[in-house]
């Protein structure tokens, strides 16, 4: 009696007085996940790590309007740059030029058209190159009748760059920017050489300073390019290096005195000309150099092992403090500053760039882009330290390289030395418990176990005949190793590395090239380049049965990985030094290859694989022409995606996947040994979940967690058809382990409402890094597609429907109906009835219906008009999914105008009827009781219905609405009990 009583005063007061309250909600999951993706996700490059390039850092200049550094490179005299970011020291491919062997010479910034100017010398010719900030593109070349050397300055208030000459010292010159006019000082400008120029743009001199002893500065009107006057520096003391000072307006020089060991830091003031303070540096700061000037501190970087930055003020030259540069950083060649900040770089081996601090004076953080000398061989992962080992390919001796396999750095370098006869070389290697397996080359070969713990040789023992080894596995379950040759196969103990056990097969001219591991049958096999596998037991060895390439595909076989949960091993096959290489399936079952197909054109060797490890996905790099990786989905074999690693990932030799993280790591044999990292990114594709409404909604915001600020992002929104019903713009992704959200508004279109149905919200980014976050797979709720970044296709063709599951979620409010209710009577309301009724009306029973299979509810109400005194029924037809049992909330509310109350309880704070463990049909009676006696009229009113999992988080089956009114008239109808409203 209470509830009818309840229901009653619900339904006049609510719709008498409207309650303006807003319903609102979010679709989609509204937690953060974590960076542990699933496995399935083929891999995209996210960093690469070159570990050798014979090259020297020559100038840095920075761009403090985009925080970028260009640093500049002389490989084998081909000149190139590297552009790197000030944020995170990451650097870009290297910007090459297509000029003829030569050098740059140096670089500086042009602020007031925002270029940079790079100064070029060939052989025969010098350039003074400009190129855009914007877009890393030459706008501009002078060719120049001289030869320059640096320093390059550049006078923004003359529009032309000053530089000596590279062939007589005591000269020089000033270059006109726009029409590359020289103009030169003559020889007779100081006696021995022009060391250093400093330009001010204040008073537009420029000072020339010279490494005469005693040393002379030489101060020169910039417009007329006349000497003006010049001051010696006091005592036996020759010019070094100068720096301007225009906080002070006076100029700061290091001078060297009458010994090797004597250095001296002097200020000159402008105004007056004059020399003034002067102090003399410790002897232990021979190599040291001027780094810049900010507020009143000069930093000084001191070269050596370790390196030291020093701080002087500028007024006075007092000494304030140092700081020891991070170990194993020794000589820096070329430096460079911008504010309280300043990046060097260091042509030591390996070459390094080092960002720093100056206040505190701190090293920040460095990076390194150059190992010692080595070409990659192989790599494998130690599995106790989460570390990539990286083999090299080298004479005596050889060296492993630690990586670290989360940040892609270089830990250290070990070096080997055999101390043997021959040319050896560490050509494979395997990880497995606390050691790594790997064999020389050499005559004799030698089998080699490394300890993982500190990287020593363990044990080491020579193989038993002098073919050289091609491949091998350390079979942790047998405890042995095998390694394959050209025409045989040997067993080795793990512990003691002796010799087991030797099969002979084949003929050495087949060249076996590649050893699997079959773990369903314990067995091995083993491939050559005549187009034959071999199935071998593994003890005692024995060569069980052959298969042969078809003549089709015949070639020679370079690699092979094997499929797990597919029962086959994929193998690549060359067919001729210019011909596409084929992908074949070899099915281990029938032993018969069943699959073939061509890759690629350029793609005519492919000597690395890896197949992840939930069984989709194969990646493998291209050996020759290009370097770059290629991933496959298998069965059937299906192109998806491919990445390239451009000039230094040529000849791409190994290739290892993590199975925990689902990450690849590569390596190759180029002049540049390389490793790369493949990680499991959105980059690439569309991605996003599924996600679901029961009533109609109008989308206010949607957000996706970001656990990096890297790249740039667009969101959108597809119905269950794969139709684009919004997108947003692209935006730049500055959310650090936060939210990024976008209002509707910002998108396209502007507004968005929603019916009920199913939904997803997808994503795209440019990163390639895991930026977007992972919650726990569930069956069907996520969808993936190949995609360039930019805007959203309108349809989606055939997407991947997979388990995966984003933090990705919309926010709304109740969608309100349209219809304009009736005008509400000013008049009072009747007295609500008492908790007696005078009248009782028994409702006729409803006729039952077999609900059909379709999970879902239906509500059933028997009549759409009321009026004082009717009967009032309102039930529910409840019929469970009965492939899902599990606890079932049924949700019933009543929508009045934007005013939400839910039953049972018929509040305004959410509520459920809790059916329990429900699996068959079942009927809930949800309102039972006689309309009162109320004045006026309403319609549109509306029951809700739906019944959802445990959580309240996904909807089961199909739910349903009615609509209905009351007023004072005699318009009344019943509707049958089995009535859907779709």
């Amino acid at each position: 009696m209470f509830i009818k009583k309840k229901m009653e005063l619900l339904l006049w007061i609510g719709i008498m007085i409207r309650v303006s309250s807003v319903w609102a909600g979010v679709m989609g999951i509204d937690q953060p996940g974590t960076t542990d993706w699933p496995n399935h996700w083929c891999g995209c490059i996210s960093d690469v790590l070159p570990l050798d390039y014979d090259a020297s850092p020559s100038s840095i200049s920075i761009d403090p309007v985009r925080g970028n550094a260009y640093v500049t490179f002389s490989v084998h005299y081909t000149p190139y740059i590297r552009k790197v970011s000030l944020a995170d020291l990451s650097f870009e491919e290297p910007i090459k030029w297509n000029f003829s062997l030569g050098s740059i010479l140096d670089a500086t910034q042009m602020p007031g058209m925002d270029r940079t100017l790079f100064l070029s010398h060939t052989e025969n010719h010098c350039f003074l190159i400009q190129m855009s900030n914007l877009n890393d593109q030459i706008v501009h070349i002078s060719k120049l009748d001289c030869q320059p050397i640096a320093p390059l300055i550049y006078s923004q208030l003359l529009h032309c760059a000053f530089c000596r000459d590279g062939n007589d010292s005591r000269k020089v010159y000033k270059i006109s920017i726009g029409t590359g006019e020289v103009f030169s000082l003559t020889a007779n400008l100081v006696e021995s050489a022009v060391i250093d120029l400093i330009f001010d743009e204040e008073s537009g001199f420029l000072y020339a300073l010279s490494s005469d002893y005693p040393g002379d500065v030489i101060r020169i009107e910039g417009e007329t390019f006349q000497v003006q006057n010049a001051i010696t520096l006091p005592g036996y003391l020759r010019c070094e290096q100068g720096l301007l000072d225009p906080a002070n307006e006076q100029i700061i020089i290091k001078a060297e005195g009458a010994t090797y060991s004597d250095r001296y830091l002097i200020t000159v003031e402008i105004q007056n000309f004059t020399t003034g303070s002067c102090v003399e540096l410790p002897s232990a700061e021979i190599a040291s150099k001027i780094l810049g000037t900010y507020e009143d501190c000069i930093l000084v970087l001191v070269s050596g092992e370790p390196s030291v930055l020093v701080r002087y003020t500028s007024s006075n030259l007092n000494r304030l403090d140092d700081s020891i540069l991070p170990g194993g950083y020794g000589v820096f060649s070329t430096a460079d500053m911008q504010g309280n900040s300043a990046i060097i770089a260091d042509d030591a081996i390996p070459t390094r760039i080092g960002l720093v601090s100056c206040d505190p004076l701190s090293a920040l953080s460095f990076n390194q882009f150059s190992g010692k000398s080595g070409k990659l061989k192989s790599i494998s992962i130690n599995p106790l330290k989460n570390e990539i080992i990286a083999a090299s390919l080298t004479v005596n001796p050889t060296f492993l390289f630690r990586i670290d396999a989360d940040g892609m750095y270089q830990t250290d370098s070990i070096e080997y030395s055999l101390n043997i006869d021959g040319s050896l070389s560490l050509i494979d290697s395997a990880s497995i418990g606390n050691f790594t397996y790997g064999f020389h080359s050499g005559s004799p070969s030698y089998l080699v176990r490394i300890n993982n713990s500190d990287y020593s040789i363990d044990m080491q023992e020579p193989l038993p005949d002098s073919f050289p080894a091609v491949d091998m596995i350390v079979d942790d379950m047998s405890g042995s190793v095998f390694i394959l040759r050209s025409s045989s196969i040997s067993r080795h103990d793990s512990e003691t590395l002796v010799l087991l056990d030797v099969e002979e097969f084949g003929y050495p001219d087949d060249g076996q090239v590649c050893l699997i591991h079959d773990p369903i049958r314990d067995q091995l096999i083993a491939c050559n380049s005549r187009g034959k596998a071999f199935r071998i037991a593994k003890s005692p060895l024995a060569v069980i049965e052959e298969a042969l390439l078809p003549a089709a595909a015949m070639g020679s076989i370079t690699q092979g990985v094997y499929l797990q949960g597919r029962d086959a091993v994929a193998v690549s096959v060359k067919t001729g030094e210019s011909e596409p290489a084929y992908l074949a399936e070899l099915d281990l079952m029938s032993f018969e290859f069943t699959e073939f197909i061509e890759t690629a054109p350029l793609e005519t060797e492919l000597p690395a694989m890896t197949y992840d490890s939930s069984g989709q996905f194969l990646t493998y790099g291209v050996g020759l022409l290009y370097g770059g990786l290629v991933s496959y989905r298998v069965h059937p074999f299906e192109r998806i995606n491919q990445h390239a690693l451009d000039s230094i990932g040529r000849y791409l030799q190994d290739g290892i996947q993590n199975s925990d993280t689902g990450d690849s790591f590569w390596c190759n044999s180029y002049f540049v040994g390389v490793m790369a990292k493949s990680q499991n990114t959105s980059y690439g594709f569309i991605t996003g979940s599924k996600t679901n409404t029961f009533i109609p909604v109008e989308v206010s915001y949607i957000s996706l967690f970001s656990h990096y600020s890297d790249g740039n992002f667009r969101l959108g929104i597809y119905d269950e058809a794969f139709q684009l019903l919004w997108q947003s713009p692209e935006m730049i992704n500055t959310a650090e382990e936060d939210w990024i959200s976008i209002s509707v508004n910002q998108g396209e279109p502007q507004e968005l409402s929603l019916l009920p149905g199913d939904y997803w919200l997808v994503f795209q980014t440019d990163s390639h890094h895991r930026v977007s976050s992972a919650h726990a797979p569930a069956a069907g709720q996520g969808i993936r597609q190949p995609a360039d970044f930019g805007r959203f296709p309108e349809t989606l063709w055939y997407p991947d429907i997979t388990d995966d599951q984003w933090a990705i979620y919309v926010e709304w409010d109740y969608l309100y109906p349209t219809a304009t209710p009736s005008p509400i009577p000013s008049a009072t309301p009747s007295p609500v009835p008492s908790a007696t009724p005078t009248r009782t009306v028994t409702p006729s029973p409803s006729p039952t219906s077999s609900p059909g299979p379709e999970p879902g509810v239906t509500l059933e109400i028997n009549r759409l008009f009321f009026g004082s005194g009717d009967p009032f029924l309102l039930e529910a037809a409840v019929q469970p999914n009965p492939d899902q049992l599990d606890k079932i909330h049924l949700w019933v509310i009543l929508d009045v105008y934007g005013s939400f109350w839910f039953g049972p309880s018929w509040t305004q704070l959410p509520d459920w009827y809790d059916l329990g463990l429900l699996a068959a049909f079942h009927r809930e009676t949800i309102l039972d009781f006689i309309w009162p006696d109320v004045t006026g009229s309403a319609e549109g009113l509306v029951f809700w219905g739906a019944i959802l999992d445990a959580d309240s988080s996904a909807l089961i089956g199909r739910y349903d609405r009615v609509e209905f009114r009351y007023g004072s008239g005699r318009h009344r109808c019943s509707l049958p009990a089995a009535r859907r409203q779709p």
